[in-house]
């Protein structure tokens, strides 16, 4: 029978991945540069291991939030897991400022971001992860949001 103990590692992997990217969090603070050493800070504040929509809020942040399920087990050995990555961003934060020397939106460019990060790598699993179809969405209002999916095939140990 499955024990599906990578449920519960690859999401944690995956946010440790995020947190260690300049790039993302820079992305997500909406500051350029902004001080690794202090990216711990933003678990459970603006990424978040559960699926999660903000309250319109006086104080405005992006979010990425995390979803992991099995899609399929083949056997008593082999799973397949997919992890979504919500991306979810305030309107009046969508537009990046100059100082980032980027094209496109905030949302454009984690995505980019993301895929660059775990696309094609084999950080989890028995094989490549491979992204999946990716689909927008409307959390909340003055909010847009984007899910970037991937799916990994994995030992059931």
């Amino acid at each position: 029978m499955p024990n599906c103990d990578e449920f519960i590692t690859y999401k944690y992997e995956i946010i440790k991945k995020l947190i260690n990217s300049q790039e993302i969090i820079d992305l997500l603070t909406n500051q350029v540069g902004y001080d690794l050493d202090g990216a711990d800070d933003l678990l459970d504040k603006q990424i978040m291991s559960y699926r999660f929509v903000p309250e319109v809020e006086n104080e405005t942040n992006n979010y990425l939030t995390l979803s992991t399920k099995v899609t399929s087990i083949k056997n008593n050995t082999i799973m397949e897991l997919q992890t979504s990555i919500y991306i979810i961003v305030p309107y009046a934060l969508i537009k990046l400022p100059s100082s980032f020397k980027r094209k496109g939106n905030r949302i454009d460019n984690l995505v980019f971001e993301i895929n660059k990060l775990l696309n094609d790598t084999r950080t989890f699993g028995i094989g490549k992860i491979e992204m999946l179809p990716n689909t927008p969405f409307s959390p909340a209002e003055k909010h847009d949001g984007f899910e970037v999916r991937f799916k990994t095939i994995d030992f059931n140990t």
